[in-house]
């Protein structure tokens, strides 16, 4: 459809068409095979809003160069979601830890879970001191 001829209900209709439309989809603008289970999960509300960003990003930029006389976005963006995420006790960190074999893996979860006042590593005894390192 021509810019032009866009009015702000396609706009509104796009963001339904997004909420309804399945994770993976699409890979790189192709359209890909799903399972029942994949079907099941739908666009995000924050993926939803990033689609809203950009359009209105290109939209300013059609009023701007006289291609239109005025943005069709919606001001409303979708909103984002919000999960709520489980974070590990000092408990389960330590039996995950100790139940990984693999050293490699063990570096990882130490790495990802390095900053020492948000991490329930940093209240673990210090038993593979090769892993940890001084912070400054």
């Amino acid at each position: 459809m021509e810019m032009q001829k866009l009015k702000p209900y396609h706009m509104e209709n796009l963001y339904t068409t997004l909420s309804k439309t399945p994770c993976g989809s699409y890979v790189e603008g192709k359209k890909q095979e799903l399972t029942e289970k994949q079907k099941q999960r739908f666009l995000s509300g924050t993926t939803i809003h990033e689609v809203h960003r950009l359009l209105g990003t290109a939209f300013q930029y059609a009023v701007e160069w006289s291609i239109l006389v005025k943005s069709l976005v919606p001001v409303d963006s979708p909103k984002k979601s919000t999960q709520e995420r489980t974070i590990w006790t000092v408990e389960e960190m330590r039996t995950a830890l100790d139940s990984m074999e693999d050293p490699i893996l063990h570096l990882a979860v130490h790495l990802a879970h390095s900053y020492p006042n948000f991490s329930p590593l940093s209240q673990l005894p210090r038993k593979r001191p090769f892993l940890y390192l001084p912070y400054s």
